[in-house]
């Protein structure tokens, strides 16, 4: 009986003991997994919407742009749209033309995400067109609503919207930059009648992974180290 009683205890260690050794190489290999797969703190998946002016009941198309960790920097097989002639309303396209950086169809998109942005980096949305048809935005002059979406942007990232080109017949003197952080916000833009949705106004959207850069003193200290120079070889002509 004290034999069999010993041996039991015997077990007991033994199994406790394997136990904490098991215990202890986990911990260890989670440790080092920890340590060896990059952080995705810095690199969060976000979305954010476009919406231009809503013409009552008509007609109302919407751009997605954001990150996401299943996304890459180009195509990723979302369908073209072509907007229906007929129609009457406002829309807000991204236009993509097929080649290099673009292996999907030639066309409009209502929808673009990319892959998630590391710390201190940026990443742009050219030729994203707004404009009415078969409608007239009362004054020519909308307010675009851009608004987060699940999930949110983190507070530390800034965007700037810029607008590249609008029609000249419009004669607008509002601003052509407009700068935001997550919460999004809305904006008074000039929103022309057209045919022909490449006749819009065009944007880029820009989201910067961190502060807005601002423009290079270093041009500044070239240009003062310029200036200064220029007096010094005057002054040596006299």
């Amino acid at each position: 009986m004290q034999k069999l009683e010993r041996i039991f205890q015997m077990a007991c260690f033994i199994v406790d003991h394997r136990s904490r050794v098991c215990v202890a190489i986990i911990g260890i290999i989670l440790a080092i997994t920890a340590c060896s797969v990059p952080s995705m703190a810095s690199e969060p998946e976000w979305n954010m919407i476009l919406v231009p002016p809503a013409a009552g009941y008509f007609w109302t198309i919407i751009t997605r742009v954001g990150a996401s960790s299943t996304a890459v920097d180009g195509y990723d097989g979302q369908p073209v749209y072509y907007p229906p002639a007929e129609s009457t309303g406002c829309a807000v396209l991204l236009y993509r033309e097929n080649g290099a950086n673009w292996s999907g169809p030639t066309g409009f998109y209502p929808i673009d995400l990319t892959s998630p942005l590391s710390d201190g980096s940026s990443y742009t949305w050219n030729n994203i067109y707004m404009w009415a048809q078969n409608y007239t935005v009362p004054g020519g002059v909308g307010q675009l609503m851009i608004s987060p979406d699940y999930p949110v942007a983190p507070s530390y990232y800034n965007f700037q919207l810029v607008l590249d080109y609008v029609p000249e017949y419009m004669n607008w003197t509002g601003p052509r930059v407009f700068e935001f952080r997550r919460g999004g916000g809305l904006f008074n833009v000039p929103i022309p009648t057209v045919t022909n949705p490449l006749d819009g106004v065009r944007m880029h959207l820009t989201v910067y992974a961190g502060p807005i850069p601002e423009p290079s003193s270093l041009l500044t200290l070239a240009g003062a180290a310029l200036t200064t120079a220029g007096f010094a070889w005057r002054k040596r002509r006299r």
